[in-house]
């Protein structure tokens, strides 16, 4: 069976903080202005794109059931619900996140209220848990609820092995 993977890259530099913090802000005053015209993009049999507002998101869908990678922002969590049940009615078994922005974990809440398990790397977890100040903006992120944090959390790496693929999560 081929493998395909699906890269998490987790980066704090400066300057990636910089440009995720520039759409994030961007993106957020957009999100509550107007709906979101998703553009779905399939890759494959199971593997969707969609892309949105902020980070784009992944969804496997298959015999095995759904999971997502990223879910966006809090405010657009509804509007995203529904165009991952336009790929899958199946429950959402798994939330894979990339990274602590706003714009890969906002949707957490609602996602893992219905259910999904939400999986990330350890510092995602510790980051969300705790103020996040930004020197730049001079100006600071409160810390997630308890709610959005992850609940499965991994060093290196981690697989998923669903839909007759593997998802592997790593941490560079």
């Amino acid at each position: 069976m081929k493998h395909k993977q699906i890269r998490s890259e987790i980066t704090t530099g400066s300057l990636g903080l910089l440009f995720s913090t520039l759409l994030l802000l961007s993106n957020g005053v957009l999100a509550q202005e107007e709906p979101v015209q998703y553009q779905a993009i399939a890759l494959n049999d199971t593997l969707t794109m969609l892309i949105g507002r902020g980070g784009n998101v992944a969804i496997s869908a298959g015999s095995d059931g759904v999971y997502v990678i990223d879910d966006q922002f809090p405010n657009i969590a509804d509007q995203l619900l529904v165009q991952i049940r336009k790929i899958s009615d199946q429950p959402i078994r798994y939330v894979i996140n990339t990274h602590y922005h706003g714009d890969h974990t906002g949707g957490n809440e609602a996602l893992g209220g219905s259910g999904a398990v939400i999986i990330a790397q350890d510092n995602v977890r510790q980051r969300m848990s705790a103020e996040q100040f930004n020197q730049f903006w001079n100006g600071s992120t409160p810390a997630a609820t308890p709610a959005s944090l992850p609940v499965i959390t991994f060093g290196e790496n981690v697989t998923l092995h669903l839909n007759g693929e593997a998802a592997i999560a790593y941490h560079v």
